[in-house]
């Protein structure tokens, strides 16, 4: 699925070897079925990719809270405009929510 979306070799690397590649993949490929666009599709594995680097997926269970403070975090080290955070954050939000993605989802 990576191949399909990325085009660049590092980056390409940097999600098949990161955490829950396969997670990742899989929620992607739902929303590649479901219609999404490739820019939409690159954006959201980039997300995924540092949702997956800042939730602690490790628990048995996350909180909105604590997606919400995993998405604050993030939003401030990519952009100083707070309207741009806000919707950077809306954005993690949504696809950390459970029901929403499916890296919590992971098979031991």
């Amino acid at each position: 699925m990576f191949e399909r979306i990325l085009f660049r070799r590092s980056d390409l690397s940097r999600h098949r070897n990161g955490p829950y590649a396969k997670e990742r993949e899989h929620y992607l490929t739902l929303l590649m079925e479901e219609g999404r666009a490739l820019p939409t599709l690159r954006q959201i594995a980039n997300l995924l990719y540092h949702m997956a680097e800042q939730l602690p997926l490790d628990l048995p269970s996350i909180t909105p809270t604590q997606i919400e403070a995993a998405a604050r975090q993030w939003s401030t080290t990519l952009v100083r405009c707070r309207s741009s955070r806000h919707r950077m954050e809306t954005k993690f939000v949504f696809h950390a929510t459970p029901g929403n993605v499916h890296l919590t989802n992971r098979s031991s």
